[in-house]
Protein backbone atom coordinates (compact mmCIF):
# COMPACT_ATOMS: atom_id res chain seq x y z
CA UNK A 1 0.00 0.00 0.00
CA UNK A 2 3.00 2.43 1.07
CA UNK A 3 4.46 2.00 -2.50
CA UNK A 4 1.40 2.56 -4.68
CA UNK A 5 0.60 5.27 -2.54
CA UNK A 6 4.65 6.81 -3.05
CA UNK A 7 4.56 5.99 -6.99
CA UNK A 8 1.03 8.08 -7.11
CA UNK A 9 2.77 10.85 -5.28
CA UNK A 10 5.65 10.83 -7.76
CA UNK A 11 3.95 10.70 -10.28
CA UNK A 12 1.56 13.41 -9.55
CA UNK A 13 4.92 15.78 -8.82
CA UNK A 14 6.04 14.74 -11.95
CA UNK A 15 2.75 15.72 -14.30
CA UNK A 16 2.97 18.56 -12.39
CA UNK A 17 6.62 19.74 -12.74
CA UNK A 18 6.09 18.75 -16.75
CA UNK A 19 2.68 21.36 -16.78
CA UNK A 20 5.02 23.83 -15.66
CA UNK A 21 8.23 22.98 -17.33
CA UNK A 22 9.54 25.44 -20.15
CA UNK A 23 8.06 24.68 -23.47
CA UNK A 24 10.96 25.35 -25.41
CA UNK A 25 13.07 22.48 -23.65
CA UNK A 26 10.30 19.67 -24.42
CA UNK A 27 12.98 18.36 -27.22
CA UNK A 28 16.30 19.24 -25.75
CA UNK A 29 18.49 15.79 -25.15
CA UNK A 30 18.15 14.32 -21.67
CA UNK A 31 14.99 16.78 -21.26
CA UNK A 32 12.07 14.87 -22.16
CA UNK A 33 11.67 12.40 -19.67
CA UNK A 34 13.90 11.56 -16.43
CA UNK A 35 14.66 8.00 -17.85
CA UNK A 36 17.47 9.23 -19.42
CA UNK A 37 19.30 11.15 -16.74
CA UNK A 38 18.23 8.43 -14.31
CA UNK A 39 20.52 5.83 -16.66
CA UNK A 40 23.18 8.00 -16.97
CA UNK A 41 23.41 8.39 -12.99
CA UNK A 42 22.86 4.40 -11.97
CA UNK A 43 25.67 3.75 -14.69
CA UNK A 44 27.58 6.52 -12.72
CA UNK A 45 27.39 4.82 -9.50
CA UNK A 46 28.09 1.49 -10.94
CA UNK A 47 31.26 2.34 -12.47
CA UNK A 48 32.26 4.15 -9.45
CA UNK A 49 31.74 1.85 -6.82
CA UNK A 50 32.10 -1.32 -8.96
CA UNK A 51 33.66 -1.61 -12.24
CA UNK A 52 36.17 1.07 -12.18
CA UNK A 53 37.87 -0.36 -8.79
CA UNK A 54 37.75 -3.91 -10.26
CA UNK A 55 39.68 -2.18 -13.43
CA UNK A 56 42.04 -0.26 -11.85
CA UNK A 57 42.78 -2.69 -8.88
CA UNK A 58 45.94 -4.37 -10.18
CA UNK A 59 47.37 -1.40 -12.40
CA UNK A 60 50.06 1.42 -11.12
CA UNK A 61 48.42 5.13 -10.49
CA UNK A 62 49.33 7.89 -13.46
CA UNK A 63 52.06 9.51 -12.99
CA UNK A 64 50.48 13.00 -13.44
CA UNK A 65 53.28 15.30 -12.20
CA UNK A 66 54.52 17.04 -15.32
CA UNK A 67 51.39 17.29 -16.63
CA UNK A 68 49.94 18.90 -13.43
CA UNK A 69 52.91 21.46 -13.37
CA UNK A 70 52.67 21.96 -17.46
CA UNK A 71 48.80 22.80 -16.11
CA UNK A 72 49.69 25.38 -13.71
CA UNK A 73 52.33 26.97 -15.65
CA UNK A 74 50.13 27.81 -18.04
CA UNK A 75 46.87 28.47 -16.05
CA UNK A 76 49.47 31.57 -14.44
CA UNK A 77 50.56 32.86 -17.65
CA UNK A 78 47.06 32.99 -19.14
CA UNK A 79 46.66 35.27 -16.01
CA UNK A 80 49.15 37.40 -16.31
CA UNK A 81 48.56 37.80 -20.52
CA UNK A 82 44.86 38.94 -19.13
CA UNK A 83 46.12 42.08 -17.22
Amino acid sequence: MAFREFTSTAAQLYDKWIKDADPRTKDWPLMSSPLPQTVIIVFYIYFVMSLGPRLMENRKPFDLKRDHVTLKTGARACVFISK
